[in-house]
């Protein structure tokens, strides 16, 4: 064979095995956090799994019995720290954590008769109520509202074809309930669809009701709209959080990002005015390409009054077992405090020495922050920058000889 056909199928044979390598190379990176994950719905739970029992542990078709099954469950949950976990798009309540959009309600057009509450919840009729083709939906701007601000909620209706309809004689009310009661609260400052006041655009059948929240409007919060559409009356509530004092603000500037131990850190600052118990939340995607969630990372501690760092951990191997290069993109950034009348240390106190705790509760349970509004990329890390090893600890060990002692 001549040198110049030998040099040339070389050649060709090069490019050919080049080709493979990047097609290779490209399938490995070409993996979606749900498929992953998706045989293993407790990776992205903070909490370990099976040590309560709920309709997920049931479908899965295990149960605490199943010490062998409970054992395998751990070991894949536990390879990752419960501080840092997985995130998936099935994790909605983490990526979106403030959505209040509820499906709409059908309007009755004839209420039902002789009806009864049941014990279990809902209701019992002689006969059932007969619903029209109608159906409005009301939706706070968020789940939660932080100090004391306009705060809005759109309302409209619309018929089977989605064609929207006018509203008549509208009229609402926002109150807040604590303890099974309910306390009255000042009157909404306006309601309409005339493009003013909030409203977005006159005329296009998208009711605004805007509620100014007060110092005294802290807790679980109800807007009730009372109107008649299509000749039916109707009532529409909605439901948000409401902190109207701040207890600790974030601060856009400064924030940093490192590797460390092989894993990926976040330093968040806040000023905290408020001591206390707080819990703070961060998400972890991808910025560029298929834009992937890959971690989602939890901070619990005590913090004292004043300024600080949030150090948020996305743990090296989840990164690694996503495959994804940097720049990665922190969102959600967010956070409340516990306002518990019952202590961390208590309560840890108390599980220690299988004690119950009972404590009246004076005050809502918790205080929200704004959230940070602007989302923060990290420098260009690539994979190989992060460790592969599992997540290790005293803990761990000692959960694993427990369940390995079921076993034997």
């Amino acid at each position: 064979m001549k040198s110049g056909n030998r040099n040339l199928i070389l050649i060709i044979a090069g490019v050919v095995i080049v080709g493979l390598v990047l097609i290779t190379v490209m399938l490995l990176r070409d993996t979606d956090s749900e498929d992953i994950w998706k045989d293993n719905p407790d990776i992205t739970r903070n909490e370990e799994p099976g040590t309560n029992t709920n309709d997920a542990d049931e479908a899965l078709g295990i149960t605490p019995n199943d010490p062998v099954e409970r054992l395998e469950r751990f070991k894949k949950w536990a390879q990752y720290p419960p501080q840092s976990r997985p995130l998936t798009e099935g994790n909605v309540d983490l990526i979106d954590p403030y959505n209040a959009e509820k499906t709409p309600l059908s309007v009755i057009a004839k209420p039902g008769k002789n009806c009864k509450e049941r014990s279990e919840g809902g209701f019992e009729c002689e006969e059932d109520p007969v619903f029209s083709e109608t159906k409005c939906k009301m939706t706070p701007e968020s789940s939660i509202s932080v100090g004391k601000h306009d705060f809005r909620l759109t309302l409209y209706c619309h018929n089977n074809q989605g064609e929207k309809l006018a509203i008549s004689n509208l009229s609402a009310k926002m109150e807040r309930w604590f303890n099974r009661q309910r306390f009255g609260s000042l009157p909404p400052i306006s309601m309409g669809d005339d493009g003013t006041n909030g409203d977005q655009k006159a005329g296009d059948k998208i009711y605004t009701i805007v509620v100014r929240t007060g110092t005294q409007d802290w807790g679980q919060m109800t807007v009730t709209a009372d109107f008649e559409v299509e000749g039916l009356k109707h009532s529409q509530r909605a439901d948000f959080y409401s902190t109207p004092h701040i207890v600790a603000e974030f601060n856009e500037g400064g924030i940093r990002d490192s590797v460390e131990d092989g894993s990926l850190y976040i330093y968040v600052p806040v000023n905290i005015k408020k001591a206390g118990y707080y819990e703070f939340q961060a998400n972890l995607q991808e910025a560029g390409g298929d834009k992937r969630f890959i971690a989602h990372s939890t901070v619990r501690e005590d913090f004292k009054a004043g300024p600080q760092n949030i150090r948020f951990e996305f743990f090296g191997k989840i990164i690694r077992d996503i495959n994804v290069d940097g720049p990665y993109v922190v969102r959600e950034i967010r956070g409340k405090r516990h306002n518990s009348p019952v202590s961390k240390a208590q309560a840890e106190a108390s599980r220690r020495e299988g004690t119950t705790l009972t404590a009246e509760t004076t005050e809502p349970l918790w205080e929200d922050i704004e959230p940070l509004g602007k989302d923060y990329t990290t420098q260009a890390y690539t994979v190989s920058q992060f460790s592969n090893t599992e997540y290790d600890s005293e803990e761990k060990q000692r959960r694993l000889q427990f369940y390995e002692s079921l076993t034997k």
